[in-house]
């Protein structure tokens, strides 16, 4: 089982801990995009494709305490230059 770990702070913690929260965002900076990203086809062109890597659970830590969740699927919104990863 291929699991996401990501830091949250206290406030979006709550929120996904109430279901309020489904969508994390995070910067598309090289470290996530190492995390995120698995492959790229065509890379170089303008056909270029990321394929995004697979997880089956996100997990949230927030201090001591941890939640679970399953995870859908990630997206990078370009034009906001940043990821999206979408649990529930």
């Amino acid at each position: 089982m291929k699991t996401l770990l990501l830091m949250v702070k206290k406030h979006w913690f709550e929120q996904i801990k109430s279901g309020e929260k489904t969508i994390d965002y995070r910067d598309c900076t090289e470290f996530w995009i190492n995390r995120l990203i698995s492959d790229v086809l065509n890379p170089d062109t303008e056909h270029e494709e990321l394929v995004f890597t697979q997880f089956d659970e996100v997990k949230f830590l927030c201090g001591k305490e941890t939640i679970v969740k399953k995870f859908i699927k990630t997206e990078l919104h370009e034009y906001d230059g940043e990821f999206r990863i979408y649990f529930s």
